[in-house]
């Protein structure tokens, strides 16, 4: 299977700030990519379709970045407690 970030079924992860997130969503261990700053989550695209046969990927958009929502605070504590 060839996966490319625009097959991928987007949302939103959390409450707030809510966190835009792509995958594909299927069973299989899971996968969570994050991206580095001023970045966002399709930054994985030539990734995929490496990954996509052997793993549930998930990319996800840190706050203020890409498709989530902007938000008060910007420390790494802040992008953490969104994550885990």
């Amino acid at each position: 299977m060839s996966t490319n970030f625009d097959s991928l079924t987007k949302g939103y992860l959390g409450t707030a700030p809510r966190l835009g997130s792509a995958g594909t969503w299927r069973s299989g261990p899971k996968l969570l990519l994050l991206h580095g700053v001023t970045r966002q989550g399709k930054e994985w695209q030539a990734l995929l379709p490496y990954l996509d046969s052997r793993w549930e990927v998930v990319t996800l958009d840190f706050r203020g970045h890409g498709h989530s929502e902007r938000a008060d605070g910007y420390l790494v504590v802040d992008y953490v407690a969104d994550v885990v």
